[in-house]
């Protein structure tokens, strides 16, 4: 190595020093007093109990519809369908005010639906009604979101 640089038995490079300067420990000491002074204000640590088990609650049995509850429901989802028809036709009103008409008719057709289903035996003309019913409500429903009245 020495013919590659030409030099030789240069000085060897000193270790590092470490000195103290005065004052060092300050911030050790300022932080454990710090500390010290917190756990005293803070004073004794109380213990928490535990829970324990949340109980259940009781809710109650909703009550399937009978014959003549389909009907109030249908003839309601019908009106509400009315009310619907008359709002998309005022030039007045804009789709953020209809908004909540749809979403209220939506929710009514899937219940109107689910206990027709559930509350009706058998394929009888009530529940085809109540059910073409449901299915024109959820028909404007996606027409009203798909943008067909923009």
């Amino acid at each position: 190595m020495d013919k590659i640089t030409g030099v030789s038995n240069g000085s060897p490079i000193p270790e590092p020093r470490k000195t103290e300067k005065p004052g060092a420990d300050l911030f050790k000491q300022s932080l454990e007093a710090a500390q010290a002074k917190k756990a005293a204000v803070s004073g004794p640590t109380q213990t928490v109990k535990s829970l324990g088990e949340i109980a259940a609650t009781n809710l109650p049995h909703l009550q399937s519809l009978s014959p003549a509850g389909v009907i109030e429901k249908t003839v309601g989802l019908l009106d509400l369908l009315d009310n619907y028809s008359k709002e998309i036709d005022d030039p007045g009103k804009t789709l953020k005010d209809i908004e909540p008409l749809i979403d209220t008719i939506k929710k009514d057709a899937s219940l109107l639906l689910a206990e027709a289903e559930k509350s009706l035996p058998g394929n009888g003309n009530l529940k085809r009604i109540a059910r073409e019913a449901a299915v024109a409500a959820n028909v404007e429903y996606f027409k009203f979101y798909r943008g067909d009245y923009i």
